[in-house]
């Protein structure tokens, strides 16, 4: 593009000092964020200008930020999950999302996922009684529970789940409602590492099914890549996979771990330098550059970690995830020039030996993950890239949202991007 105009290269250079700017930002600011939310109008007021004058924005944007959670009456009789039990263990950290899908697959039941807006690290969501309830609690209105559903939530109690029913109204901050249970699907080859925490939540095998990256279409909603070594021709129908429905594609979710991430990012067709996989990275802007460092080029994490975006549905683990990530081929990602707008870090080495030095901007991710574009059928997802995994969630949600994790101290904590959404729903919304 040349300039010509005085007065649009003087524009143009306002432009890019904004740009240069707001990129730094409010960078690692939590979710709904005063600080992302100015950087946000910010960019679409430059975008605007520059689209009036240069014919083409300056930023790739985030979607915009969910609607804050909503402080809801909750009636007595209701049933509450509660998620944050310690120490945290496979029957209480990790069957309670059986018991979700369980109630959401087979009792067609609209469950309400309590979390605090803005809420501080290891801050409780809510006070039921005297109790604080933390982690994200799942929540089961009285009108919901109907004698089997009664049986249902007493059979996964005989298993370890921990819950209690209210017997006074009581108010609940719902940041989402869950209406359809989600169904997986597993790497054919190295799906299987990620398959036990499945059995582990008791997850019957008849809520995923197996299959290649080439092979996915718009009737899967999730695919599971613990460990990979992709490449362009095996791989590349995961860029249209992802997509919008309006852009051709599934809007399909990814979750990839170990360094099947920084390959993913470095994915390009070799015949066409703008068809890429670096769905968490930047462009960078030197051709031939690679946006991830790649895994073996860079040097490990050393906690402890920092942490942002706790009232993401991704964040709702209990204590940190120290320990729980060194080991694997790539335990941490680094952008060789900076994390996509869309990008949230959730957690991050603040003094990797690598920053500045490999990534300018750094940080160097444990967990990192994006919004994708919603489809009706599969709501807006986002995925995560971990070195590790250990808690795969079994619901989505209606319609844009995140995927859901939990955590449990001393195993390896977990997570996954799994199709998930806001209000409102299309069934039932959270009653005022």
């Amino acid at each position: 593009m040349k300039i010509t105009s005085t007065a649009v290269k003087s524009m143009f250079v306002s432009l890019a000092l904004l740009a240069s700017l707001t990129s730094h930002l409010f960078a690692y600011t939590p979710l709904n964020s005063f600080g992302q939310k100015a950087t946000r109008h910010l960019r679409l007021a430059i975008n605007d200008l520059a689209v009036s004058k240069l014919g083409r924005p300056l930023f790739e944007l985030a979607p915009p930020l969910p609607p804050p959670a909503t402080n809801t009456l909750i009636p007595a009789g209701s049933y509450i999950i509660d998620m944050g039990v310690e120490p945290q263990t496979v029957n209480n950290g990790l069957k309670p999302y059986g018991l979700v899908w369980d109630l959401l697959h087979n009792h067609h039941v609209t469950i309400l996922w309590a979390i605090k807006e803005g809420k501080a690290w290891g801050e409780a969501d809510f006070n039921y009684s005297g109790s604080d309830f933390k982690g994200g609690p799942f929540i089961i209105t009285a009108s919901q529970r109907t004698a089997s559903v009664n049986t249902t939530i007493a059979n996964w109690e005989a298993k370890g789940v921990v819950g209690l029913t209210t017997t006074a109204d009581f108010t609940a901050p719902v940041a989402r409602v869950l209406n359809h249970s989600v169904r997986w699907t597993l790497d054919q080859q190295n799906g299987q590492i990620a398959e036990k925490y499945l059995i582990e939540a008791e997850i019957p095998a008849s809520a995923y099914d197996w299959t290649l990256p080439g092979q996915l279409d718009c009737c899967q909603d999730i695919f599971v890549m613990p460990h990979a070594e992709p490449d362009w021709n095996s791989h590349a129908g995961l860029l249209t996979w992802n997509a919008s429905q309006a852009n051709g594609g599934c809007a399909g979710s990814i979750w990839a771990g170990c360094k099947a991430v920084s390959e993913l990012e470095n994915i390009v067709n070799p015949n066409n330098a703008n068809e890429r996989l670096n769905f968490l990275m930047a462009t960078p802007s030197t051709p031939g550059d690679s946006p991830a460092v790649w895994a073996g080029d860079h040097d490990d994490a050393t906690p402890p970690y920092s942490y942002a975006h706790f009232d993401h549905p991704i964040m709702q683990f209990i204590g940190g995830v120290e320990g729980a990530h060194e080991n694997g081929a790539e335990q941490v990602y680094l952008p060789r020039e900076a994390w996509r707008p869309s990008s949230l870090v959730g957690v991050w080495d603040p003094s990797q030996s690598n920053v500045p030095g490999l990534s300018p901007s750094g940080p160097f991710s444990i967990l990192a993950l994006w919004p994708q574009p919603a489809k009706p059928s599969c709501p807006l997802a986002w995925c995560q890239h971990r070195s590790k995994v250990a808690r795969l969630i079994p619901f989505r949600l209606q319609p844009p949202a995140a995927p859901a994790t939990t955590n449990s101290s001393g195993v390896v904590p977990v997570a996954a991007p799994f199709p998930t959404a806001r209000r409102p729903t299309p069934l039932s919304p959270p009653p005022k």
